[in-house]
């Protein structure tokens, strides 16, 4: 391979290096304490949905601390746990609900409202078939987690861009060797 079929292969590694450190990158700004709450639960939401492995212990240090973010964030925080609605964010609000030293309004909101109650909200206010008295969905979309097994395929975005990567090299090299031949 000539000096300049090497300098493009070292180029185009260079970048699926950078693409495959983009769960570095989020994980960096997740438990960053200085970055702002929005952000470090944005990156934590898409370090959840690729099954990132770091989430359970990103989750865990930012609820050790909740006492020490103001009421509206710890409010978030615990909105944010309850629109996850996994058998982690349940025994980590749990915690929160048992922990003293939060307010007792941020404790009551990691009780979700029971589904179903025995007297209608509104007695008074006829209730529209297809839609339900409380007006408001919920804040965050649930997660629902893909998994691999042996049979299927789980096509990643580190795995679409080697594959793009391949490509390139691969008509690089053609190109080269037509040149050449």
């Amino acid at each position: 391979t000539s000096a300049a079929g090497r300098i493009e292969l070292a180029e185009a590694l260079l970048q699926l290096n950078d693409a495959m450190s983009w769960r570095a990158g989020l994980h960096s700004i997740a438990v960053d304490g200085k970055a702002s709450l929005n952000h470090r639960l944005g990156a934590t939401r898409v370090l959840l949905e690729a099954g990132d492995p770091g989430v359970p212990g990103i989750l865990r240090s930012l609820i050790k601390g909740l006492p020490d973010l103001s009421e509206p964030q710890q409010r978030d925080v615990v909105e944010f746990l309850l629109a996850m609605d996994t058998p982690l964010s349940r025994d980590l609000l749990a915690r929160v609900a048992s922990d003293d030293r939060l307010p007792e309004a941020v404790r009551r909101l990691t009780r979700p409202p029971s589904p179903a109650r025995a007297t209608p909200e509104e007695p008074a206010r006829p209730l529209l078939e297809g839609r339900s008295r409380r007006g408001t969905p919920p804040l965050g979309r649930s997660i629902v987690k893909k998994r691999e097994t042996g049979e299927e395929t789980f096509i990643t975005i580190p795995t679409i861009l080697a594959a793009g990567v391949t490509v390139v090299l691969l008509v690089l090299l053609l190109v080269e060797n037509l040149r050449k031949g």
